[in-house]
């Protein structure tokens, strides 16, 4: 993995290159703004910097972003991994938005108004049997007598 402790930065207004984990070198300490990564002069990178130490975490949080400094949060980037498997849920494994090939971005714009209802109804259904069910609810294919599941990509 990538180690981005190792990068040079240097934020705006600083005279010397110093390693990007010099912005939060202790716990509960936390640094945004925009810079300069990577030392060399063909990979040098404009961008806004952006670190984060939790109380909770090992190491620290260092992101590169092209987002403005007051736009952009490292916390935020916690999420990122919910969101993306958010998107492939929505996208693949429920709403099979793949199959629609829309190109007209008004009517993407109302399907996915209605999938984001439809996923927002579903969870708080959901959520509601869960919390009244006696023990947790067991996960498992439903049985129809007779029926025969069918396997495969296409749906």
């Amino acid at each position: 993995m990538f180690k981005l402790i190792r990068i040079r930065i240097r934020p705006d207004n600083w005279f010397h290159w110093q390693p990007f984990s010099r912005l939060v070198p202790a716990k509960g300490r936390r640094w945004q703004g925009r810079g300069t990564a990577f030392k060399g002069k063909k990979s040098q990178l404009r961008c806004t910097l952006l670190g984060y130490w939790g109380e909770e975490h090992q190491d620290p949080w260092l992101v590169l972003t092209d987002l403005a400094p007051e736009c952009a949060d490292a916390c935020w980037y916690g999420l990122r991994t919910w969101i993306e498997q958010g998107f492939k849920h929505s996208k693949r494994s429920g709403w099979q938005w793949q199959h629609t090939r829309m190109d007209d971005p008004a009517r993407a714009e109302r399907l996915w108004m209605a999938i984001a209802i439809a996923t927002w109804w579903l969870l708080s259904v959901g959520g509601e049997a869960e919390a009244q069910a006696d023990t947790p609810l067991d996960i498992k294919e439903p049985s129809v007598p007779g029926a025969v599941r069918r396997r495969g990509k296409r749906w």
